[in-house]
């Protein structure tokens, strides 16, 4: 490279670590990647002409260092101390990236290759049979260039893994048909609550950090849209907290969260609203730090007159601390009126007992009423003195994606309308009529793609006691 012909540590940094492909050359080796071969399929644009040329001015400049291999021909490549100071560097350029860089899913910058080779990254590799297996991808959409790449084999055993793209011979142990379109899509629980809420009439703040980037601007845009009160947001330069969902074949959805270094994460702990009438929270707000702090704090102040709804929707891929965070799990369900469950929310937080018990032991203090969800099954009511199967509504299922925040806020809706007391919570016969109008939303956002709930008007004419905007009264989600 030719070099700036300046002194500046900025220029002659730049010389070093902003040369083309140098910054990739070094996100695979701190992802792990040690020889040559192993470091092009992560930059399969690149030349092994270029690649060898980089590798040897990298080394020059004291960045990289290399061995021959213990056995075999080639070389092993590995950072050396100056290069992990460059590794926050990248980390940021990361988040800019994703925060700034609009082009960042256009469907030019889809590199299937590089995908493959990160999913193999990814391969718990203690947890795999002893024996090889073959996983097969069929992409089902994708751009002209990607062609070649339309079937790959993934060839995992214990002591290694190999990415193919011609059919390796061996017997196909799973295979994973795929779409390589991407859709980025509001979501995350307390957002799609205090959504849902609104559109059925509910005034509602929501209590929650939100980005400055893109994807932060259109949440408050959405948010604005539906008439939720956004006072109580917490804007925060951290890019948006991501979550993968994954549909099988039915549409029901499987989540994996990237939230390190994000905006919920950040939350922090503030007064909820005067006219607050109830309160809902759970799932990663009790998860994560320093959020789950802010949260629990939160949900302890709330007035004795304010109804908790604490949904567990537990994500153990979430929590780094399995007994802190039952902890505050159980210092929280001492404020709780209403506790939402799945059976494996149930079976998560107690695996040692059935979850009808289970549930059945949260039926203590405050807690009034537990509401044991079990997808397209009947939902339980459980309270002190009786036990009922309310029956879903049936529905077609697009997928299941913001459908138990759908349920959520159904029910706490009905609920805050019908003015009944708190104490009318330990009786089924209150509660179940509440159930089935949150069965109704649930059953409403899973004929939808995403989490799309539906207004009042979508739904039929006697939902809900009253269904009317109680002007002043807010719930709160956070």
């Amino acid at each position: 490279m030719r070099g700036y012909g300046q002194f500046c540590p900025v220029a002659v940094a730049c010389e070093v670590f902003a040369e083309r492909w140098t910054p990739l050359i070094l996100r695979e080796m701190f992802c792990g990647s040690r020889r040559f071969n192993d470091l092009r399929r992560g930059m399969p644009l690149i030349s092994r002409t270029l690649l060898g040329q980089r590798l040897r001015e990298l080394e020059a400049a004291g960045v990289v260092q290399s061995q021959p291999l213990a056995r075999g021909r080639g070389r092993e490549y590995r950072p050396t101390p100056a290069a992990e100071e460059l590794r926050e560097v990248l980390e940021r350029l990361g988040e800019w990236g994703q925060r700034w860089a609009t082009t960042q899913f256009d469907p030019d910058n889809l590199d299937l290759m590089l995908l493959m080779w990160n999913v193999r990254r990814r391969i718990a590799f203690p947890r795999l049979p002893n024996r090889r297996i073959v996983v097969r991808f069929d992409f089902r959409a994708f751009p002209p260039r990607c062609r070649s790449f339309r079937t790959s084999w993934l060839i995992l055993e214990r002591g290694g893994s190999d990415v193919c793209l011609k059919d390796p011979g061996f017997e196909v142990d799973l295979v994973v048909a795929a779409d390589t379109a991407i859709a980025a899509t509001p979501g995350g629980a307390p957002f799609n609550v205090a959504r849902a809420c609104a559109r059925l009439g509910a005034p509602v703040s929501l209590v929650a950090a939100i980005s400055t980037d893109r994807f932060g601007n259109r949440l408050m845009a959405d948010l604005s849209a539906d008439e939720v009160h956004t006072e109580q947001v917490q804007r925060t330069e951290r890019p948006t907290t991501l979550a993968v969902a994954e549909l099988d074949a039915v549409g029901t959805a499987a989540y994996r969260f990237y939230l390190e270094g994000t905006s919920a994460v950040a939350l922090a702990a503030a007064p909820l609203p005067a006219a607050s009438r109830a309160v809902v929270a759970g799932g990663l707000g009790l998860a994560v730090e320093p959020m789950a702090s802010a949260v629990e704090r939160m949900v302890l102040d709330a007035a004795d007159d304010v109804l908790v709804l604490l949904d567990l929707n537990c994500r153990p891929g979430a929590v780094r601390d399995r007994d802190e965070y039952l902890a505050r799990l159980g210092r929280v369900l001492t404020r709780a009126d209403v506790v939402k469950a799945s059976i494996e929310d149930l079976s998560y937080t107690d695996p040692a007992n059935a979850p009808a018990h289970v549930a059945a032991r949260l039926i203590a203090g405050r807690t009034r009423a537990v509401l044991v969800t079990a997808g397209a099954d009947a939902t339980t009511v459980l309270t002190a003195a009786d036990t009922r199967a309310a029956p879903v509504t049936d529905s077609r299922v697009v997928d299941t994606i913001g459908a138990g925040d759908g349920f959520t806020a159904g029910f706490v809706t009905w609920w805050t309308a019908s003015g009944r007391p708190l104490d009318d919570l330990a009786h089924v016969d209150a509660v179940v009529p509440a159930v089935d109008a949150a069965h109704q939303v649930a059953a409403a956002v899973v004929a939808r793609t995403g989490a799309d709930p539906p207004h009042r008007d979508d739904l039929p004419p006697d939902w809900g006691p009253g269904g009317t905007r109680q002007a002043g009264d807010r719930g709160s989600q956070c």
